[in-house]
């Protein structure tokens, strides 16, 4: 379809409609109402029945109070305004608006209510979700996403209860000065005075929000303003000569909206603001802060004299005016009802029913109070109501320019014919204004990401630029239909995979390919992700060599790339990932390289450099250990003396728990370094993986290539170790999770067992550690991504042991889904492409989950092997896997690090059982070994890794 280029679009103006063709539009748009007032069925009608009768009900009942005598006390010496001794006019105007408070805190209950069939549907949402099959699926996608968004955020962001004083308060001053005002005039002219409140709001929404208001919503506001001041003049022209008290009442009720005005120029920023507020909420906690205030004005008043016994406004004379008249109590009863019902009502039908509505609603309350106060007048008693005077006709002008003002402002009709340039001139704006805003936020076309910058013919229309900003809102929303509209824009990409990593991560390209992704391997030739390509799980395996240096690597896999897409079979690369930490520094300046997402290689090359690791948290004020960089034997009795002891030395940088060792004392310390600096030097890795001795059946780069053969020493942390979990999204945590670790194998620092949800930590503890883990990768300058964060929380606090830039091995893909619901390769999936991170979090745990990885207790040759079968197969289990074969050679912690033999991980209905469980399967299956020593620590970082 041809399109016209986005600065003649910007320009077109529409064609002017004819003026049979206005007239058309204008009862098309009351026509409208009527159809939908006529078709919202028999529960709707009742609300709309229910609305009108408590918000007349609320403005006819204040009157009537102000004009219903009722006993006093003697302290009152001017009696004459009623026929009846011992009697005075009702006339409490902060009672009234505590009573009018105490009314609004009864949405608190509509709140909790609501809250609670919110939880229940975002629960079955989520149990939804969770059951969702992992396989290959027409998912069908509802792009109204602004509901569940609202509820995650309001679940993530409460606002702090002191903030909802200041719109109480302005509410407080609102009715004051309006309840006064209403001493001087009837309720229906109260109630058009009350219009104005729409000059004032358009006026503080330009200057406070600092949005533009459109010339024809200026017309409106003007055409309310001439109505206004025509009720005013009504008002002021029926008052008896020499009575200045409707001026007084005119400019009070007018003020009071000025003051509203503020107050909803205030509640629009809590509703819609990035924390946003439940209107039900709103109002609730707003009543309790207006119960407050106005208790306090009370008793300030109490203290004030005046005409009202003595005092400026007395409460307890009103109480007892109150109390001393049933026509008295019966008023304030249904007044506080009326307010709480008429609250309710209108935020039901806010959301049930459109503008149009409302706003003939409006009016119609006018018509029906202006109407009461006649009828009671004339037909039931004239010490109540409003008789018709001699400009009430003036006052039914103005009432006709108040409704056309107000519902010209609120787009229910349509400007006339010879006023149409108004609107063209607003839509010309309105244009330019998109446009500019989506040259900010254009999410680019999937042919173009990574590469050069489109060329001038196929820059983006109008149009393509319309859908690129609605993907881009939406697929910022949170809730679960979000995220299915994230799992469906991955679908076809191209993600490029550095290196497959070992071979229990095959679950990664699984679910890759459930979620219709075409991935491409680079690695070296043999390796077992081979076999996935023989099976359709991945699209492509090319061979690559990784035995060379990083940049070596970075070049060849540049080359790859540069034809990758050509043969049709996938595209281009629109994302590169890997799951190796070495293999981190070639994925971060692919994606430079390229112009992918990706992380900066700086922050990179500091996760990779502990000891730059450890002075980028002291930069950041943060806390961290003693240390020490060794860098030769020479610099050992300098590190003893800064570090002291027991301390951890270990490789500045490796993987896999390579070379990190304990040690005790000074004489230990030689003996330690030069294992550790040994083992770097003749272990070889491939494809970033530490895989044992170089022999002729193992060839590859010598880690010394790739990891500096410096020794960090540094301060032995005691406490609980953790693992933690973390998802960013432009630079904010979107999810964090914790893990208890077990103690580890010393002197190798092996891996024991865990549990998720904590059962050592305290809550506050836990807070910590989360906090402390989000604000170092903050600090690191680290921006989106999959992290997986050691720490231990030690008799100091929380402190760091080490940070990965990538998705945690073994367990943690698992532990994650089946504890929270969240799906750590998809959000790594979604970082790679550039799509922002919202996962689903459950809101309370969907399990408990424990893992226990058994350790060889000494080296050996397997004799005999466990058949878990039957644990396998338990619904509460979700691994039971045997790591060694019979005749397997493996390693004890005397020897080396030790080897993994058998895995369990199952749920309970506590942290505690569900530990508890893992252990007795431990016991009750053992590895039968035959014992025999064996010096092979390196040969053991293979075994442990294959067994995972």
């Amino acid at each position: 379809v041809e399109t016209k280029p986005a600065a003649a679009a910007a320009t077109t103006t529409r064609t002017p409609p004819s003026s049979k063709a206005t007239s058309i539009a204008t009862m098309a748009g009351v026509s409208t109402a009527l159809n939908e007032m006529t078709s919202v069925g028999w529960s709707n009608l009742v609300l709309i029945v229910v609305m009108l009768a408590a918000g007349s009900v609320n403005t006819i009942n204040t009157k009537f109070q102000l004009q219903t005598c009722a006993p006093v006390s003697n302290e009152y010496q001017d009696l004459t305004e009623c026929p009846e001794g011992g009697e005075k006019k009702y006339d409490k105007t902060w009672l009234n608006v505590l009573f009018m408070f105490i009314g609004e805190t009864s949405m608190f209950a509509v709140y909790l209510i609501s809250e609670w069939q919110k939880r229940r549907a975002e629960e079955a949402k989520a149990a939804k979700a969770h059951a969702l099959e992992e396989e290959d699926q027409q998912i069908k996608v509802s792009f109204d996403l602004e509901d569940s968004a609202d509820s995650t955020q309001e679940a993530k962001a409460e606002v702090p209860f002191y903030t909802f004083a200041i719109p109480a308060f302005c509410d407080v001053v609102a009715m004051g000065l309006s309840y006064a005002g209403m001493k001087y005039m009837s309720a229906a002219i109260w109630q058009m005075l009350r219009s104005s409140i729409i000059i004032f709001s358009a006026v503080l929404t330009v200057f406070f929000l600092g949005k533009r208001l459109a010339l024809k919503k200026w017309l409106a506001v003007f055409i309310v303003t001439i109505g206004v001041v025509m009720v005013g003049c009504a008002s002021l022209l029926d008052t008896e000569e020499g009575d200045d008290t409707s001026v007084f009442g005119v400019l009070m009720v007018v003020g009071a909206q000025g003051v509203g005005a503020l107050m909803m120029v205030w509640q629009e920023k809590l509703v819609t603001g990035k924390k946003a507020v439940p209107t039900t909420k709103l109002l609730a906690l707003e009543g309790m802060w207006g119960v407050i205030f106005t208790s306090t004005i009370l008793l300030v008043m109490s203290l004030i004299p005046g005409d009202d016994a003595g005092h400026f406004e007395s409460a307890p004379q009103g109480l007892a005016m109150i109390a001393r008249s049933w026509t008295m109590v019966g008023l304030v009863v249904t007044f506080t009802l009326s307010v709480g019902i008429f609250n309710f009502t209108s935020i039901t039908i806010a959301a049930k029913m459109s503008t149009v509505i409302r706003s003939l609603l409006d009016s119609a309350r006018t018509i029906i109070v202006w109407a009461v106060e006649l009828i009671v007048f004339y037909g039931i008693d004239e010490g109540y109501g409003t008789p018709w005077k001699p400009h009430s006709w003036l006052a039914v002008l103005a009432f006709v320019v108040i409704v056309l003002g107000t519902l010209m402002y609120k787009e229910v009709l349509p400007l006339p014919h010879f006023l149409d340039f108004l609107d063209a001139y607003d839509q010309q704006l309105e244009s330019e204004e998109t446009v500019c805003d989506d040259e900010k936020h254009v999410v680019v076309p999937a042919q173009h990401r990574g590469v050069q910058d489109p060329a001038p013919e196929t820059a983006l229309t109008i149009q393509e630029k319309s859908l690129s900003s609605f993907l881009e809102r939406n697929v910022r929303a949170e809730g679960l239909e979000a995220q299915l509209l994230r799992r469906c824009l991955v679908k076809g990409s191209t993600i490029v995979f550095i290196c497959a990593g070992y071979s229990g991560k095959r679950f990664v390209f699984e679910r890759c390919h459930a979620l219709g992704i075409k991935t491409v391997v680079l690695e070296n030739e043999g390796s077992w992700a081979e076999s996935l390509l023989k099976e359709g799980i991945i699209s492509k395996f090319i061979h690559v060599d990784m035995s060379g240096t990083t940049d070596q690597i970075v070049d060849e896999c540049l080359e790859v790339l540069s034809t990758l897409g050509d043969d049709g079979i996938t595209g281009k690369a629109e994302g590169i990932v890997t799951l190796v930490d070495m293999s981190g520094p070639i994925v971060a300046k692919l994606c430079q390289e390229l112009g992918l997402p990706g992380h900066d290689p700086a922050a990179i090359a500091m996760a990779r450099d502990k000891h730059a690791t450890r002075d980028c948290l002291r930069r950041a004020k943060l806390p961290t250990p003693r240390t020490f960089l060794i860098n030769s034997k020479n610099d050992l009795d300098i590190a003893a003396e800064v570090v002291k002891f027991p301390a951890i030395m270990k490789p500045v940088s490796g993987a896999a728990s390579q070379g990190v060792m304990k040690v005790g004392c000074v004489e230990e310390m030689e003996e330690v370094w030069t294992e550790i600096v040994t083992e770097l030097r003749e272990t070889v890795s491939v494809g970033g993986v530490p895989f044992g001795r170089s022999t002729s059946n193992v060839s590859g780069i010598k880690s010394a290539q790739v990891v500096a053969t410096s020794v960090l020493m540094e301060q032995w942390l005691d406490g609980d170790e953790v693992d933690i979990d973390i998802v960013l999204s432009d630079g904010e945590s979107k999810y964090c999770a914790l893990t208890d670790n077990g103690p580890t194998v010393q002197p190798w620092f092996n891996e024991s067992w865990g549990v998720c949800p904590s059962m050592v930590l305290t809550e506050r503890k836990q807070e910590e550690l989360m906090d402390l883990s989000i604000k170092i990768l903050q600090a690191m300058n680290f921006k989106n991504g999959v992290f997986h964060v050691e720490c231990k929380y030690t008799s100091t606090g929380p402190q760091l042991i080490e940070v990965n830039p990538r998705m945690g091995g073994g367990p943690v893909h698992e532990i994650n889904r089946a504890v929270w619901g969240v799906d750590l390769v998809e959000e790594c999936i979604f970082a790679s492409l550039g799509i922002p991170a919202r996962p689903v979090i459950a809101k309370a745990p969907l399990a408990c989950v424990a893992y226990n990885c058994t350790n060889a207790e000494f080296s050996g040759i397997v004799d005999e092997v466990p058949d878990l079968s039957k644990i396998a197969a338990r619904e509460d289990v979700i691994w039971a896997k045997v790591c060694v074969e019979r005749g397997e050679q493996i390693t004890g912690p005397e020897d080396g690090m030790p080897t993994h033999t058998v895995i369990f991980m199952a749920k309970g209905d506590t942290p505690k059982e569900a530990f508890e469980k893992v252990k007795k399967f431990e016991a009750e299956n053992p590895v039968t070994v035959e014992e025999g020593s064996l010096r092979c620590y390196k040969r053991s970082v293979t075994a442990s890794l294959g067994s995972v």
